[in-house]
């Protein structure tokens, strides 16, 4: 007849740690609005971790790169005609606004 193998207290103890801390961790941290996994990956060390795959996409990050590049310089090329524009109605205004007080005088 085989023989039931029982846990001791302390076995129990340690086991509901393991499993609780963890939780209590992730939940206070996490409460106060904090990265909870950033203090541990800062505490691994670089070596531990395993280098991403340069391969794995078919779009490079260079090409994604360039690609927000040139949507940021056509948007500053639009932002910089519509100052233009703006620019020459503020001055289109004062103008008449002039116009308007030499004839009221």
């Amino acid at each position: 007849m085989a023989t039931k193998y029982k846990m001791t207290g302390c076995a129990r103890f340690l086991i509901f740690l393991v499993v609780f801390l963890p939780l209590v961790y992730f939940g206070v941290t996490y409460f106060r609005g904090e990265n909870p996994i950033e203090p541990i990956k800062q505490v691994i060390p670089e070596s531990w971790v395993k280098e991403k795959s340069t391969s794995s996409g078919t779009i490079s990050e260079y090409a994604i790169l360039n690609g927000k590049i040139k949507t940021l310089e056509q948007a500053n090329e639009e932002l910089r005609s519509e100052i233009k524009d703006l620019k020459k109605m503020v001055k289109e205004q004062e103008q008449e606004i002039q116009s308007l007080k030499s004839t009221e005088n």
